[in-house]
């Protein structure tokens, strides 16, 4: 990974998700096709956000600097834990539901979690990843989208 990657630990939600779970696998491993991931950064660490429950052996097969912690994006106190001691990480919330099973739960997952996570990065001095962000941190995302989508078209 290039110095110019602008911090040391990462926060990803939904990562047992189709992008949470490849967002990690590459900030882990690097990404040769975009300057800032080039190649691991072995200090790199990646806080990954999962509900209780769920089976994380795929998160805990990308590295040992991966760090689950069990939480529901709908639960305030468990975005603070999630944050805690993260100041000057980098969130990329990929966390949400596309097929709920009711109105309710699609606000309170998308909307109302969306709320509590932001919140408590931002009180926790956590940077989030916001849709119109900074230009360089949008190319790599949209990169590590590309590259993520042509490898599973190759599959």
């Amino acid at each position: 990974m290039s110095n110019r990657w602008p911090t040391e630990q990462v926060i990803v939600t939904g990562a047992l998700g189709w992008l949470g779970l490849r967002l990690a696998q590459t900030l882990a491993a690097g990404l040769d096709e975009h300057e800032a991931l080039r190649g691991p950064n072995e200090n790199l660490r990646i806080r990954a956000l999962v509900l209780a429950g769920q089976d994380a052996a795929p998160l805990r097969k990308i590295s040992p600097r991966v760090e689950i912690v069990e939480g529901d994006l709908r639960d305030p106190a468990a975005c603070v834990q999630l944050c805690a001691g993260a100041k000057g990480a980098i969130l990329f919330h990929t966390a949400g539901v596309i097929h709920p099973k009711s109105v309710s739960e699609f606000y309170a997952i998308n909307v109302e979690g969306g709320k509590n996570i932001l919140t408590a990065a931002e009180k926790a001095g956590v940077d989030s990843i916001p849709v119109k962000g900074p230009e360089e941190t949008k190319r790599v995302i949209e990169a590590i989208i590309a590259c993520l989508a042509d490898r599973d078209q190759a599959a």
